[in-house]
């Protein structure tokens, strides 16, 4: 990889996944932040909001990811060095499955922020008897 040059231009971009994954750590706190402002009235809200959100944003990644997992799509890149292949269509194929499995834990975990809203909201609009 370092004969062929890649390792130079892979530097140079390794170096804005740190700042990257900052970036979407802080808008996601962001969001949450402005979610518990905007619901303070209404708590059990805040639950629906962002499970809701957490629900839509997994099952955004996890359908692109389930695509690529099944056509296995890296495999058709031409790499004439068959190491450099092996390098990077396994680097690639480790990310894919990471960004798969991160997504479908963010669906389930707003599926069960959305099965908390609705115990809690049922338990406050129970008659009393």
């Amino acid at each position: 990889i370092q004969k062929n040059g890649w390792l130079e231009k892979a530097r140079h971009y390794m170096g804005w996944l740190d700042k990257g994954l900052l970036l979407c750590a802080g808008s996601t706190l962001l969001v949450v932040v402005l979610l518990v402002l905007c619901n303070r009235r209404q708590k059990p809200f805040l639950c629906y909001w962002t499970g809701l959100s957490a629900c839509i944003a997994g099952i955004l990644l996890l359908v692109p990811c389930i695509y690529v997992k099944a056509t296995d799509y890296f495999s058709s890149f031409v790499i004439k060095d068959p190491q450099i292949f092996a390098a990077v269509i396994g680097y690639l194929n480790r990310m894919t499955t990471l960004l798969t499995i991160t997504a479908g834990i963010t669906a389930a975990v707003g599926v069960l922020l959305l099965c908390c809203f609705a115990a809690v909201s049922r338990r406050s609009t129970a008659p009393e008897t």
